[in-house]
This record gives structure tokens, C-alpha cells and sequence, in this order.
């Protein structure tokens, strides 16, 4: 017995350790360990780690590179994807693929993908089929599928964890669908902190689609300027959530996308997403410029901001935040203020659907009825909301019934600056928690009563202090730009981050600048590391005597 246990200890002493392999290296110019990517990968054991330097890397053996299912990271030497390049080359060639089980131990961080081509119509840039690896800090930019799906990333049956990645200008508006992503036939990736970005598509998710019962995961994403050509039923200019896809999205930001119907976001077919802490604004479309649900899908909006999107075809367009065709969604605690459609219902466009609406405030849309039902087939169930200088009428139409009752008003919410995209509530704003007309009621929208409390009531001195923050509303990143007189270069200059009780949660600068212009970031976490709760904080710069500050919305 005793020999057993003697040999089993040899044996376990002499176990690899996966966490400690080797580390390969390789250089664009073929002066590492290896000459190629793919010949570290073949030569790699599980545990291995092949460090890439900076450069551009081309050719056959750096490109459609495959990690033959092996536990093993791939990472750029110093995490700057922008200087460290896999060019693909254009057709018919892309940057990796995943097919052979690769699981979250399978790593790729910090490089650039660009210029893939996909000739089969799947996955431009990377590729995963029945693999789910781990994806860090990357870059995809200038992939295409023509005719296909995912022209920057394409996942079937695949489940990959992505974070902080980039998807730019990928897709040429000849893909079918899903310009900077697609997740089809049981995928559900995680994507964290990730920015789509100008992808294009032709006929569904400019930014993203997912389909065949996919139901991803996105925290703090964002999705800006994606778009569809302008062609009849081009779905979601930003996310198209089609066939019993239900995808929760967590803090996301929908700015400035374009479909024909969804700008922001479309849903069809059994679709059930849930949207928690998620801005919707400037997305356009034919019909609900921020977000379309058509045909049994009944999302659930928790938290949710919808401003500036507008339904703006000439003859028909309807539903500037929000159309619903067969669908009923649930709104909770939801704002949707200053959106237009060119006819119909400025805040909700609703055909055979049923949503219920409760502590949701619908003010401003400047062209269109608050609740636009068309037809008998819709009733609308609305309980403490306040519809309040809707252009076409508040409580008229659908819900006329419902004013007065349920806790329901119609009175100004007193947001602290609409104009600028701050939609908390003034004080004396009768919106704010349990507050007359409707004491019953607890907070109504998606913002929480403060203005100017803590750091923004001090005396602002503009005696040549420059100070910008954005975008705000952020997500996960917020840049402060500052600018200094010539007297105060070489001075103590001190930047800091304050909560509305005028806490201190952040230093970002305490140096004595040698230039009068400087960009810092802001990650949203305290000084410790944790990430800060949504609501408002304001950026303080200090110089001398002399301070500034400017607000910022975080939502999560």
C-alpha cells in the first residue's frame, strides 16, 4: 500500500502544470521562436501562452489560424490591439476559427483583425462553431461575409465570452445580417464592456443579430451608428433579435443607428429580451426609431431611457421610441421623452398588442400622440405613469380612460436638463418617490430626483479652466478633457470624481502637468476598484484657486 501511495506522489509531482506552460513567441518579420502564428499554435501544449509582437502580421500561417482545440492563449506582447495586426488579406481568407471544441481556456487578447473575407458567407474576421472561447480586448474592423452572416464575428452553437472588444465598419451592406455580429442555432455569447461600431448590413442587425433560440448576455455595450440598407423589412439597425431569440441586456447604449424598422433594436417571432438600464437615443427608423417587437414577443424594459429616436418615413412612420405589432411588452420605471414619428404615436405605436406600462413617464414627443393604438385590437394597461406635453395628446385615444386613475397624471416631471440628456427629476418634481398628486406611487422613470446636489453647488470659477466630459450618458467609459491656463502648467492639478452627496469616489490626475491639455479616463469605479451604481457624479478639476466641474450620467 505504501509503495501505491509513494508511486501515485511521483506521478503527481511530475504532472504538467496547464497554468505554466511555455511562452512562444513571434514576429511579424519571422524573427521569433517561430516563424508563423499557425506553427506555434501546431508546436503549443495546453497551458502554452505564444506572444505576438507589434506589427502587422500577413500571410498564409497569419491568417485562418486554428487553435486545434487546444487550451492556449494568443496575445499581442503589449495589449495594444492597434499595434498588433492580423491583416487577412481580402478574399478568401479570415483571422481565426474556432471549430474543434475550443472552450473559455482557448484565449485570444489584445490584437486587431481586418480585412477578412469570408467566402463562405460566415464570419469575416472570426469564426466559431461549436466553440466558445475567451476573447479579450480586441479589435475587428473591415471584415465582410457578402451575401452571408457575422461579417466581423460568427458564432452557431457557440457560446463565446467576449470583453471589451471592438466591431468597426465591418460588412458592406451586402450581408444578409449581422454587420458586426451574428450568434445563430443555440448561441449565447457573453459580451462584456463591447462597442459596435458603423457595421452594416442588409437586411437585419446593422450591429448584431442573434437567431434560433440564441439568447446572449451584454453588459455595458454599445451600439453606435450601425446600419441597414434602406431596404422593405430591414430589422434593427443596431441588435435584431429574430426566431425565439431572447437575449438580457444589461446598461446598454443605442445611439444613432438606422434600420427601416427598429433603429435601435428589432425583435421578431417569440422574442422575450430583457433590457435593464439601457439608453435608447438618435436611433431613426421607418417605425419605432429606438425599438420594433413584432409577432409574440413580449420583452421585458426595466430602467429604460428612449429620447430623440424617431419613426420618420414621409407617409407612414409611426412609433418614434417604441412600435409594438402583436407583441406586448412590459415597461417598468422606463422614460421616453422628446421622440417623433412623422404620424402616428410619438412615444408608442401599438397594433394588436397589450403592454403594460407602470411608473413610466412619456413627455415631450414632439410630433405624434403619447399611446397611438391602431385599430380595436390593443389595450394598453398604464398604472402610476405620467404623460405629460406630448404634441399630439396625453391621455387621449387608447389609454383616454386611464388618466386620473391607477395613480396616473398628467403633470410636468421637472427633468433637470432634457436638452442635454439629463432626465433626473428637479426638485418638487411630482414624479419623485411617493409624492403628491400620487402618493402611492414610488419613483416614476428611469432617473432619481437631483440636479445639482453635493459638488455641483459650488461657485464655478471660468477663469481659463476647460472642461468636457463624454459621452453622458456612458456605459463604461467616460474621457474628461481639460484644458489649463499657461499659469497653471507646472502647478498642482487635481481631477477627481464625486457622488451627488459630494463624496470624493475617484482621484484620476494629481500631477503638476507639463502641457495645457490633457484627456483622461474615467472606468465608472470607485478608487477601489468597484464599480460605481448607476445616477449622476461630476468630474471636479482643480487648479490653485480655480475649479470646475461638470456632470456625468453613468448607467449601468
Amino acid at each position: 500500500m505504501r509503495r501505491i501511495l509513494f508511486m501515485v506522489g511521483i506521478m503527481v509531482v511530475s504532472l504538467p502544470s496547464l497554468s505554466h506552460g511555455a511562452m512562444r513567441t513571434v514576429c511579424p518579420d519571422g524573427s521569433g521562436d517561430y516563424i508563423t502564428i499557425q506553427a506555434a499554435i501546431n508546436a503549443s501544449v495546453n497551458g502554452d501562452v505564444i506572444v505576438l509582437c507589434n506589427g502587422i502580421f500577413l500571410g498564409d500561417g497569419n491568417r485562418d489560424i486554428d487553435y486545434l482545440g487546444k487550451m492556449i492563449t494568443v496575445r499581442s506582447q503589449g495589449g495594444n490591439p492597434e499595434a498588433c495586426i492580423i491583416d487577412c488579406g481580402g478574399n478568401p481568407h479570415r483571422g481565426f476559427n474556432f471549430h474543434s471544441g475550443e472552450g473559455s481556456g482557448s484565449v485570444l487578447k489584445g490584437v486587431k483583425v481586418r480585412n477578412g473575407f469570408a467566402a463562405t458567407g460566415e464570419g469575416g474576421g472570426i469564426y466559431c462553431d461549436g466553440a466558445s472561447p475567451t476573447i479579450d480586448n480586441c479589435i475587428l474592423e473591415d471584415n465582410v461575409c457578402p451575401g452571408g452572416y457575422g461579417a466581423g464575428f460568427f458564432c452557431r452553437s457557440s457560446s463565446p465570452a467576449l470583453n471589451n472588444c471592438t466591431f468597426f465598419n465591418n460588412g458592406t451592406g451586402v450581408e444578409i445580417a449581422g454587420g458586426g455580429m451574428a450568434c445563430l442555432d443555440y448561441s449565447s455569447p457573453i459580451l462584456t464592456g463591447c462597442v459596435f461600431e458603423e457595421n452594416r448590413a442588409q437586411a437585419g442587425g446593422g450591429g448584431m443579430i442573434c437567431a434560433g433560440i440564441s439568447n446572449p448576455a451584454l453588459t455595458d455595450c454599445q451600439f453606435w451608428g450601425n446600419s441597414l440598407q434602406q431596404i422593405p423589412g430591414a430589422w434593427g439597425g443596431g441588435l435584431f433579435c429574430w426566431s425565439s431569440a431572447s437575449p438580457v441586456l444589461e446598461g446598454c447604449l443605442f445611439d444613432g443607428n438606422l434600420a427601416t424598422c427598429g433603429g435601435g433594436i428589432a425583435c421578431y417571432d417569440h422574442c422575450d429580451p430583457v433590457l435593464t438600464g439601457c439608453v435608447f437615443s438618435e436611433n431613426a427608423s421607418g417605425g419605432g426609431g429606438g425599438a420594433f417587437f413584432k409577432y409574440i414577443c413580449n420583452p421585458q424594459l426595466v430602467d429604460c431611457t428612449f429620447n430623440n429616436n424617431s419613426g420618420d418615413y414621409p407617409v407612414n412612420g409611426s412609433g418614434g421610441a417604441i412600435l409594438c405589432d402583436a407583441s406586448s411588452p412590459t415597461l417598468t420605471t422606463c422614460t421616453l421623452a422628446g421622440n417623433y414619428a412623422t404620424t402616428s404615436g410619438g412615444g408608442i405605436y401599438l397594433y394588436q398588442s397589450s403592454p403594460s406600462i407602470e411608473r413610466t413617464i412619456i413627455a415631450f414627443n414632439t410630433i405624434g400622440e403619447s399611446v397611438y393604438c391602431y385599430g380595436t385590437g390593443s389595450s394598453p394597461t398604464l398604472t402610476c405613469c405620467d404623460v405629460y406635453g406630448n404634441a399630439g395628446g396625453d391621455w387621449v385615444g387608447c389609454i383616454a380612460g386611464q388618466s386620473g386613475l391607477n395613480g396616473n397624471i398628467s403633470l410636468d416631471p421637472l427633468f433637470c436638463d432634457a436638452a442635454n440628456g439629463n432626465y433626473c427629476l428637479a426638485d418638487g418634481s411630482p414624479c419623485a418617490p411617493f409624492t403628491a398628486p400620487n402618493p402611492q406611487c414610488d419613483l416614476i422613470g428611469a432617473w432619481p430626483p437631483g440636479c445639482n446636489a453635493g459638488v455641483a453647488e459650488e461657485t464655478v470659477v471660468e477663469s481659463g479652466l476647460g472642461l468636457e466630459a463624454f459621452p453622458s450618458p456612458f456605459t463604461t467609459s467616460a474621457s474628461i478633457r481639460y484644458s489649463l491656463p499657461a499659469r497653471a502648467v507646472g502647478a498642482l492639478v487635481l481631477l477627481d470624481i464625486y457622488d451627488t452627496a459630494g463624496r470624493r469616489v475617484r482621484r484620476l490626475v494629481d500631477s503638476q502637468p507639463t502641457t495645457q491639455l490633457a484627456t483622461v479616463e474615467w472606468d465608472g469605479r470607485s478608487q477601489n476598484g468597484e464599480r460605481m451604481a448607476a445616477g449622476i457624479y461630476f468630474a471636479r478639476l482643480g487648479a490653485g484657486r480655480e475649479k470646475v466641474s461638470r456632470p456625468l450620467i453613468l448607467i449601468r
